[in-house]
């Protein structure tokens, strides 16, 4: 038998029993709720409906359409997404208030997830109360919600810092129920993916439900996290991902890096199509107004562009060499440009395909003039474009409310 020219080490894990893949992935997209919570980031409703549309287009398994609790608007926007019938399911926010559930029941959400403080630290601290008392009460919440026909996802937050003793007595309130998901939320990105799989692990000892992963990026782990998690196997999956990875301070695990790795690296039959990611990404960007850095995986300006010499020399011998991403299982197209660290077979290809006859001697003298060329427009555009990232930082910041406008508009209501 020939031997491969490359070898596979995410195939070895699997085959070598290290890790093993869950019977069923679900994608879940938060980026109309946590993406929103990126702050000063605000979607009006037909860009929410955009998004919403476009995720459908994807081929997303289930989308937060909102937080109706929040607001009127929000409400009606939420209310008209769901209308939409767009084919996923329907998840939207609640905290534990029987006011925030009747609000998803109204709107007819699928639904329900409850913000629930797992740790002490949020529970006794923040909350000031005992987890006797909690348990109570969410006990109550959550059968209220499953009598009105609504699912409920039991979303425990700061699960990563909590006690796995006081995440066992939490599922325990819907482990017999019907229609009832858990959702591990490490709100301050605290796992590393180690810990993250061997958390998952803990947590399937006592749940064989569906398990909802909602891992933030505060380390820069959370797709990282979120992979690692799934390795441990055994039952159904939702994975919580937003476009672009935004959402609160740093952000959470990546709809396009996660997506992309599951079907490329772990050959999982999701049924999310790769080659929306492109569009999505801009949809977000645009209405984020936070712009994607171009050495962002899968969806940056360079994830597909080549200037190292040996790198296109490579390419253009065989495109494996140098991307383990196939370019059109993202709608993409390679591109090559000319710079300081071009080579000459990249000259020769160009000079080639357009019928030019060059010598080994006017090639390289045509080489160094590229890179001459480049050296100097690069500085010109530094200086340009420096002016731009400042002016950018400036912008973010008048983008926030802040703490004297507050002061402001408090005066001016409480005036005499």
């Amino acid at each position: 038998m020939e031997r491969p020219l490359v070898h596979d080490y995410v195939k070895d894990t699997f085959e070598s029993g290290r890790a093993s893949m869950p019977d069923s992935i679900r994608i879940l997209d938060a980026t109309l709720t946590e993406g929103e919570q990126t702050p000063g980031v605000v979607f009006s409703s037909d860009e929410k409906l955009a998004i919403a549309r476009k995720l459908a287009e994807a081929g997303v398994d289930a989308v937060f359409v909102g937080f109706p609790a929040v607001s009127r608007e929000e409400k009606r926007t939420s209310k008209a997404i769901i209308s939409e019938g767009l084919g996923f399911e329907s998840w939207g926010l609640c905290r534990v208030l029987k006011e925030d559930i009747d609000e998803l029941i109204d709107i007819d959400c699928d639904m329900a997830s409850f913000i629930a403080p797992a740790s002490r630290l949020h529970y006794e601290k923040r909350l000031k109360t005992s987890l006797e008392d909690y348990l109570v009460r969410l006990e109550e919440l959550a059968s209220y919600t499953l009598e009105h026909g609504i699912g409920v996802s039991l979303g425990l937050e700061d699960a990563s810092r909590a006690e796995m003793d006081d995440v066992a007595k939490l599922s325990g309130i819907v482990r017999d129920k019907e229609n009832c998901n858990l959702l591990i939320t490490d709100t301050v990105g605290t796992f590393t993916p180690s810990s993250a799989r061997y958390y998952v692990d803990q947590v399937r000892r006592f749940w064989s439900k569906p398990l909802a992963l909602h891992f933030h990026d505060d380390f820069g782990m959370a797709t990282a996290n979120t992979l690692a998690a799934v390795e441990a196997g055994r039952g159904d999956y939702y994975l919580y991902l937003t476009v672009n990875g935004i959402g609160e301070r740093c952000g959470a695990a990546s709809l396009e890096e996660t997506c992309a790795a599951l079907k490329i690296l772990y050959g999982c039959n999701i049924r999310f199509d790769l080659t929306k990611l492109m569009e999505l990404s801009q949809l977000v960007e645009k209405y984020s107004s936070i712009p994607v850095i171009p050495t962002k995986a899968i969806v940056g300006l360079n994830a597909f562009t080549h200037e190292t010499g040996p790198h296109v020399h490579g390419i253009l011998i065989d495109p494996l060499t140098y991307e383990r991403i196939p370019v059109e299982s993202l709608g993409r197209k390679r591109r090559f440009v000319f710079g300081k660290h071009t080579g000459a077979s990249l000259i020769r290809k160009v000079l080639e395909d357009k019928g030019i006859e060059c010598d080994r001697e006017s090639l390289e003298a045509i080489l160094q003039r590229v890179k001459e060329r480049h050296e100097k427009k690069d500085a010109e555009w530094k200086i340009k474009n420096n002016q731009i990232i400042e002016s950018y930082h400036k912008s973010v910041e008048e983008r926030f409310t802040l703490e004297d406008e507050v002061l402001e508009i408090a005066r001016d209501v409480l005036k005499p």
